[in-house]
């Protein structure tokens, strides 16, 4: 907004803006009349005149004597030499006003510009901006609405936005005066552009965006990382309570945890990695929902796995543990003799909360598509999901097969599942018409904090790590 306020506040712009200025103020001073003041038109003025005609007719019949009519006449006619030369006088004094505006027209411009916010505070004035911003984009803008309702998002094509980028650097970010609260518009490319580095429009100008399979890797990339980060959070804390609890000597695996010893609490602490990976879901829901790493592709997508990971991998364990006394969370109720009720009631609330939450994923998904039917795709999410699966299974191994492929299976299933069902909803009712611009992303350090956590699985925790 500054670059923008900067080039709106120029000497070519002052200057235009002054032209405008004085043309528009000389025409509504044209349009007054000259003739015939606004209080000449009034019924006063005419009602003397039919007053003074009157006293005229009365007088040449002889109703009325000369020098009574003659006193009469003069101060109807002083009445009516004083309306037309207030009338006057009050004209003069409008057009000496408008003189008077002339030289002050620059700073009137400039002063508008530096508080636009409250320049464009009517209602009416907004929605002139509007048309005009609209005019000036080729009559069509696609906008979706902000997870945060604060703020459209624009996809602005760069043959119809040159002067946009002229304005801002190449890179418009906030439009906040006239538009009712901020415009945040990306510029994306022209459909003859050349395709984007995570997709976009083809170079033949076609209406599908490409797919980019190099986003999908490192999306890929991010789910292994996610998950595996996640479960071992979990262990972590399924551990390191009963580490600290006499009687108990936990050791901490790849892909489980075992103790020695016995103590009425281990039953309890078997809750505490699954509340432990929903909290760290939850964190990091909010760290997306608060725009952290919204320009930064590998982040966010990160942090929208981890909290995808962390929310449906402790959700379904709460319904399993309602009614499988053996699961970890089904220990911890059973501890804390939660009743049968209860038990129901927190398993619907696990159940209940899993659509609501892959569909606000869905949305932070759309932030990484220029193409919005892209994301509304099965590749959009479930191809690197499922390209991941294979992998997280190397993390696993040795264990039993069911224990090493059900738990990836299960929690992609699920998860992305749902994720994909609320993905053609939004496409059928076209909530989301257009993503960020494409940004080029790097695999290295995915793929090296991929290989480096699949070492530390296999070689230091495999064996087994004693916390006591």
């Amino acid at each position: 907004m500054k670059k923008i306020k900067s080039e709106l506040l120029s000497d070519e712009a002052v200057a235009r803006a002054q032209k405008a200025m004085h043309d528009e103020l000389r025409h509504l001073h044209a349009k007054r009349p000259t003739k015939e003041s606004p209080a000449m038109a009034t019924g006063k003025v005419a009602k003397l005149d039919a007053e003074i005609a009157q006293l005229r007719d009365l007088m040449q019949a002889g109703t009325l004597s000369p020098v009574a009519g003659k006193a009469a006449l003069d101060v109807l006619e002083r009445d009516r030499a004083e309306l037309i030369d207030t009338a006057r006088r009050g004209e003069a004094k409008a057009g000496g006003n408008v003189v008077r505006m002339l030289p002050q027209t620059a700073e009137i411009y400039r002063a508008a510009v530096r508080d636009m916010q409250n320049t464009l505070k009517e209602p009416s004035d907004r929605l002139q901006a509007r048309a005009l911003i609209f005019e000036l984009l080729g009559g069509k803008v696609p906008l979706r609405p902000a997870e945060s309702a604060r703020h459209l998002i624009a996809r602005v094509p760069l043959n119809a936005g040159a002067r946009l980028v002229a304005a801002s650097g190449g890179r418009i970010n906030d439009f906040q005066s006239g538009s009712g609260g901020a415009i945040r518009a990306w510029l994306a490319p022209s459909a003859n552009a050349p395709s984007a580095p995570l997709g976009g429009p083809s170079p033949a100008g076609g209406a599908r965006s490409g797919w980019n399979w190099r986003l999908t890797v490192l999306s890929a990339l991010l789910y292994v990382l996610a998950f595996n980060l996640t479960f071992f959070i979990q262990e972590l804390f399924l551990v390191v309570p009963k580490a600290l609890t006499p009687g108990l000597e936990p050791t901490l695996f790849h892909n489980n945890h075992n103790w020695k010893g016995d103590n009425p609490l281990a039953s309890l602490f078997q809750g505490t990695g699954a509340l432990a990976i929903l909290l760290t879901g939850v964190a990091c829901a909010l760290l997306v929902w608060r725009d952290v790493g919204r320009h930064a592709t590998t982040l966010r997508l990160f942090l929208i796995w981890t909290a995808f990971n962390g929310l449906f991998q402790a959700l379904p364990q709460v319904l399993a543990g309602a009614f499988i006394p053996g699961n970890d969370v089904g220990m911890a109720m059973d501890y804390l003799q939660v009743s049968g009720p209860a038990k129901t009631a927190a398993a619907l609330v696990a159940v209940a909360a899993i659509p609501p939450l892959a569909l606000w994923l869905a949305h932070r998904f759309l932030d990484f598509a220029p193409d919005a039917a892209q994301v509304a795709t099965a590749r959009g999410r479930t191809v690197p999901a499922l390209m991941a699966i294979p992998v997280i299974v190397a993390f696993r191994v040795p264990r039993e097969l069911l224990e090493v492929v059900l738990p990836p299976v299960l929690v992609t299933l699920v998860g992305v599942g749902w994720m994909q069902g609320c993905a053609w909803f939004l496409r059928r009712t076209g909530e989301r018409s257009a993503g960020e611009p494409a940004r080029a992303v790097s695999l290295a350090w995915p793929l090296g904090a991929t290989v480096a956590l699949l070492l530390f699985f296999q070689l230091v925790l495999r064996p087994g790590i004693p916390f006591y």
